[in-house]
């Protein structure tokens, strides 16, 4: 036997879509002869969610509540009216030495050895590592280059993730991009340690001063990874000029034959 559906009268098309209408009233049909768009109902509304909603809200509010203090705990140390005014003795002292050339003894992570360093700032390094290896490394345009002198292969990667552009900034000042994470005072000496203020766990540049007259002595980077190297600086000379070429990479030439 076959169910035959009777169609609707216009009577019942009018009253169907009159209710649906009023359930829809963002829908309007086009014409008598289109059928009225069926749509979704919600599921009934869980009476404990205005509860739980409150709750969480609470919640949300009271942890805000937490940040600035949490915040504030991870800031810049409470410095002395006196360590503000070395802070700036030696930010105005780093800002003028623009230019430099010195040898170094290394201690730490990659080893003992000792080279020559020549800086030009802004953006310009290289550190040449004579002994126990031959090893350079450039830092221009950008970017850090490691290059081994005896095989040629070169490692890259950009400045801005290591805390040494801190050093080679154009003008350089302890405050705004770069925090002050410590300062201490020794008989003689002096040491600062700088982050970035954007990304404090990125690596720390500490700086050894002699006290009287200041002068740059030491250079400890610690990168992200916790690799710490302390480059000793011994006969320091400010430079009026620097030859461009000391920051360019030329491969070792290969052997004959």
């Amino acid at each position: 036997m076959r169910l035959r559906i009777a169609p609707f009268s216009r009577r019942q098309h009018e009253t169907r879509l009159a209710l649906s209408a009023t359930a829809a009233p963002d829908y309007i049909p086009r014409s008598l002869n289109e059928r009225p768009m069926i749509k979704a109902v919600p599921p009934a509304t869980n009476p404990a969610a205005p509860i739980a909603r409150r709750h969480l809200l609470r919640g949300v509010a009271s942890l805000a509540a937490l940040l600035p203090a949490a915040c504030a705990n991870t800031g810049a140390p409470a410095l002395a009216p006196n360590d503000q005014a070395t802070i700036a003795q030696i930010q105005s002292y780093l800002d003028s030495l623009r230019q430099f050339r010195a040898r170094f003894t290394q201690s730490g992570s990659d080893g003992d050895a000792e080279g020559n360093i020549w800086l030009d700032r802004p953006g310009r390094l290289r550190v040449e590592y004579l002994a126990p290896r031959a090893k350079l490394l450039l830092a221009n345009h950008g970017h850090l280059l490691l290059a081994d002198q005896s095989t040629g292969a070169t490692t890259t990667m950009p400045v801005s993730n290591t805390p040494l552009d801190i050093l080679l900034a154009d003008k350089i000042a302890l405050s705004g991009a770069v925090t002050v994470a410590s300062l201490q005072r020794f008989p003689s000496t002096l040491q600062i340690t700088l982050v970035k203020t954007a990304a404090p766990t990125g690596g720390r540049l500490t700086l050894q001063f002699a006290a009287a007259p200041l002068g740059l002595i030491g250079v400890v980077i610690l990168d992200s990874q916790g690799h710490t190297n302390t480059l000793q600086l011994t006969g320091l000379t400010p430079t009026a000029t620097m030859d461009p070429t000391l920051f360019h990479y030329y491969p070792p030439a290969a052997p004959p034959g």
